[in-house]
């Protein structure tokens, strides 16, 4: 429904202030743009409970669980850390604003290898040796009680 909502705003089908409305996709989140990322998220759990459940004794997928026990600490890597790296990397400043800049498909790659790789996969596999969660998922357990 909200996909074809957008289609039409696309098209010119309403006014320009119910046009930026449906397609805005910025903070705060409008409801269009919450529907539409939401059912895609339920999409793609879906998916992995799927491959999950058909291949449980998947090495890669039990590393992937592994890193899923950590996404606080993830979520917070890289906001910081990803960011300063990629400011680095790519010579821009981040300022908290999307920049046209920061969308050069090269500057993604490093995103992705930085999160994925780096980030989620080395940092969660050898955390996991000695403890069950991650840094930020034990420090809210305890501060909660």
């Amino acid at each position: 429904m909200f996909e074809v909502l957008r289609i039409l705003a696309r098209n010119g089908f309403f006014s320009e202030g119910a046009t930026q409305y449906i397609m805005s996709e910025y903070f705060p989140p409008y409801l269009p743009f919450m529907a539409i990322t939401a059912g895609f998220a339920l999409m793609v759990i879906s998916l992995c409970m799927f491959i999950g459940e058909k291949y449980p004794t998947h090495k890669l997928l039990n590393y992937l669980a592994l890193t899923g026990r950590m996404t606080l600490t993830h979520y917070v890597m890289h906001l910081t850390l990803g960011m300063i790296l990629l400011s680095q990397i790519s010579g821009l400043s981040y300022t908290g604003y999307f920049r046209k800049e920061f969308a050069l498909p090269a500057v993604a790659i490093f995103a992705f290898a930085f999160s994925f790789f780096i980030g989620c996969f080395i940092f969660s596999i050898l955390w996991s040796k000695y403890f069950k969660q991650g840094p930020l998922e034990m420090l809210m357990r305890k501060v909660s009680g």
